[in-house]
């Protein structure tokens, strides 16, 4: 039986269907009640969000044949979805949230053609085991004998198809729907969509969907650079009076949805709240349908930014498969004139481990005199800059490594 509680909603105009749907699957498909059944029962429940109170109605069945009902419950990423049920099923839910694709998960549709890919993808395990121990010490020469011998295996055809998969992965990100759709008009209108139900659904507590669909266009603007927050407001209300609050609630919901991720500079005293945080969207291309940017050519610059935002978009699910918590990013600056780091990770002691520059570029890079700074002041720190194509070690201490390879990791 299949029936979500949004298509009976659009039909019967109730918000509370759930009960009815339940007596149903009982009456024409389970042939008995779910609170004895003695059959183990799995329930896929989709489009939750759509109905009232679907925690409490759920809880009195698990109450009652809590060894025999499995719920699945899925829906749009509203917060009341998690603390509905968490607030009524304490102890009995485990909430997941589901991001998009990562790039290797984009190769695995994409490409799964490629035979000498699958041993990457085997091995992408052991690259994040040599990371873990090589943060540890500081030793980069780890991790470079281990890409060097995937690079080594991988013929040009492919390493070719990376390359070009990795451009699109930066322009289109990965939402599945995306990522197998051809025609970019309707990509488009896809993102269109989400960008709607994010504005209307999602932020559940705004009125103002409008508003909200214009400080997300804002936003993409700022993507990978610091936020001018009296600008982004001043655009957002258009010459209207306005709350800075409000603009704050807004960013803080859609950062709480993965929507955005603010990323802070690294000081001493973490307890001041610091201002003009760097600010990146969870996926390239939700960023890019608001500015045309899903087709065409794109400059270096662009390109650059985009990189960044993929890498830090792994580097936090990779922290965060390693430590159950992704908190301690920064961005690294001696003083406010210097260049900056993009990426420095703190460890649990609030000591700095690993620094991480973004130079998408297909050339030698020069311009990282700030992370060998900071490698100088801190030998365990383990440096890496991630570039386009090229691997290579300076000096023993500085990790070149190719980007398309850093976002293999699993």
């Amino acid at each position: 039986m299949y029936a979500t509680p949004e298509i009976i909603a659009n039909v019967s105009g109730s918000k509370k269907t759930l009960p009815g749907i339940l007596a149903a699957y009982e009456d024409l498909v389970l042939g008995e009640k779910l609170n004895s059944t003695t059959k183990d029962t799995l329930i896929f429940l989709d489009e939750i969000q759509v109905e009232q109170d679907w925690a409490e109605t759920i809880k009195p069945y698990l109450d009652a044949n809590p060894e025999k009902l499995t719920f699945v419950v899925t829906g749009s990423s509203r917060l009341s979805l998690m603390e509905n049920s968490a607030e009524t099923l304490p102890g009995r839910h485990l909430p997941y949230i589901l991001l998009p694709l990562k790039f290797g998960d984009r190769l695995s549709f994409r490409h799964p053609e490629l035979p000498d890919l699958r041993p990457v993808f085997l091995t992408a395990g052991g690259i994040r085991e040599t990371l873990i121990e090589s943060v540890k010490t500081g030793d980069v020469m780890p991790i470079y004998n281990q890409a060097a011998r995937i690079l080594l295996s991988l013929s040009k055809e492919t390493q070719v198809t990376i390359a070009k998969e990795l451009t699109v992965h930066l322009q289109e990100g990965g939402y599945p729907q995306i990522v197998l759709e051809n025609e970019a008009g309707l990509k488009y209108e896809i993102f269109k969509t989400y960008i709607s139900d994010i504005s209307a659904k999602d932020l559940e507590h705004s009125r103002k969907p409008q508003l909200a669909q214009r400080l997300l266009l804002n936003l993409a603007k700022y993507n990978a650079q610091k936020m001018k927050e009296s600008e982004i407001r001043e655009e957002t209300y258009r010459g209207q009076t306005g709350s800075p609050s409000t603009i704050q609630t807004y960013l803080d919901y859609l950062e709480q949805l993965a929507i955005i991720k603010r990323v802070y500079k690294n000081k001493s005293n973490k307890n001041i709240r610091q201002r003009k945080p760097k600010l990146y969207f969870a996926d390239t291309g939700l960023r890019n349908s608001m500015l045309g940017y899903l087709e065409g050519d794109l400059s270096r610059e662009e390109l650059g930014l985009l990189a960044e935002t993929v890498a830090l978009d792994h580097l936090l699910r990779l922290l965060f498969k390693i430590r159950g918590h992704a908190n301690n990013v920064y961005f690294h600056q001696h003083n406010d004139q210097d260049k900056e780091i993009d990426f420095v990770v703190r460890n649990q002691h609030d000591q700095v481990t690993m620094a991480i520059e973004v130079k998408y570029r297909e050339t030698g890079v020069q311009d990282i005199g700030e992370l060998r700074k900071l490698k100088a002041e801190k030998p365990d720190v383990l440096a890496i800059v991630l570039t386009k194509d090229f691997l290579k070690v300076e000096n023993e201490k500085i990790l070149y490594l190719p980007l398309w390879l850093f976002l293999l990791t699993a």
